[in-house]
């Protein structure tokens, strides 16, 4: 009886299946909307607004990763602990987007870092391209 009663209340306990490929998909769009967002904000920004047009291309990336962000995040499921922080984050990023007030290397390696853990959070990678070829 002593073993059976942890292994009871284990199957009991409802385990929640891993993220979906469509999910883990778009995972790395949000991803590569993010290194597209710092590199516009690196055309934009160099001590202060060189150009408008490219911090304003910037913030629109940055919003929209945002918005699909929640949206995945909603569908999955993903758990408060996980999202929040990654909120967190992109709203930092639109915030200084907006402000352009970083400095532009940072920015991307901010970036970089919440689009991978935007992916990790749906089992996905962010790299685009596999590190090396497919054998046949």
């Amino acid at each position: 009886m002593r073993l059976t009663l942890p292994l009871l209340f284990a199957l009991a306990v409802p385990v929640r299946a891993g993220p979906s490929p469509a999910a883990a998909e778009e995972a790395r769009r949000i991803a590569f909307s993010l290194e597209i967002a710092a590199a516009e904000y690196g055309k934009a920004v160099s001590g202060q607004v060189i150009d408008r047009v490219e911090q304003q291309e910037a913030v629109e990336f940055l919003a929209q990763a945002r918005t699909r962000f929640r949206r995945l995040a909603a569908a999955e499921g993903l758990d408060d602990f996980n999202r929040e922080p990654i909120e967190a984050v992109l709203a930092a990023l639109e915030s200084e987007g907006r402000s352009a007030k970083g400095d532009p290397g940072a920015f991307r390696a901010k970036a970089a870092r919440a689009g991978a853990d935007v992916a990790s959070a749906f089992g996905a990678s962010s790299r685009l391209v596999p590190p090396r070829r497919p054998s046949a």
